[in-house]
């Protein structure tokens, strides 16, 4: 016979120091312990005690699993939607701290300077929240640019699991009045890393270079 001390949290396991007693008593294995002191008392066999052993860590497993599931569900991202263009006009902010200064962005800056698209500036910035339910989250994002001169509408939907990246579906419409009109759509399957900036899309509208970059902020 052996005899086995576990210090176990068994707080959040349904059940508890119950569920396992019934186990062991099926096993013919001795339990004793409560769940304010979180101690366990396994006697039994060596056989026996590796057995409830095996139930226990399969149960706390379980539970983790369950909670991290749970805490998943209230999980909220920030979508960040930046429009980029070389116009000379004065930019235009739909959201609140709006910045040429980050790090990221500054390099995304430089990297379509590369690419021929050079003088690239904020031109209107959205920011909406997406909150996780089930794993999936839908964020819908709108603006306009000064004097009713220029739109964009953005639809997102987020696919959200422990352990792959947020995977996104992003369509964007964009346009510029003038005579002709002249509009934009863009529609992107792309894996987001919190905090990174992905160019999604950076062409000519209007007369103007554009491009369309996107971050998503994780605990928004």
């Amino acid at each position: 016979m052996v005899t086995q001390v576990r210090n176990e949290n068994l707080g959040n396991v349904s059940g508890g120091i119950e569920l396992i007693k019934k186990f062991a008593e099926l096993s013919g294995v001795a339990v004793a312990g409560d769940e304010d002191s979180d101690i366990l008392i396994i006697r039994g066999t060596r056989d026996e005690v590796f057995r409830v052993n095996e139930f226990i860590d399969e149960i706390v497993k379980s539970s983790l699993t369950k909670k991290m599931e749970q805490s998943l569900s209230q999980v909220s991202y920030g979508l960040r939607v930046l429009w980029l263009t070389n116009d000379s006009q004065e930019s235009n902010s739909t959201a609140p701290a709006a910045s040429e200064q980050d790090a990221g962005l500054n390099k995304v800056v430089q990297k379509l300077a590369e690419l021929g698209f050079p003088n690239m500036k904020i031109k209107m910035q959205l920011v909406g929240r997406s909150d996780v339910n089930d794993h999936h989250a839908k964020c819908e994002l709108e603006g306009s640019l000064p004097n009713n001169s220029g739109h964009l509408s953005v639809q997102a939907a987020l696919s959200v699991h422990e352990s792959a990246p947020v995977s996104g579906l992003i369509r964007l419409d964009a346009e510029i009045k003038g005579e002709p009109p002249t509009s934009s759509s863009i529609q992107v399957n792309i894996n987001l890393e919190p905090q990174k900036f992905y160019v999604l899309a950076a062409a000519p509208i209007g007369g103007i270079q554009s491009a369309y970059v996107v971050q998503l902020i994780e605990d928004f």
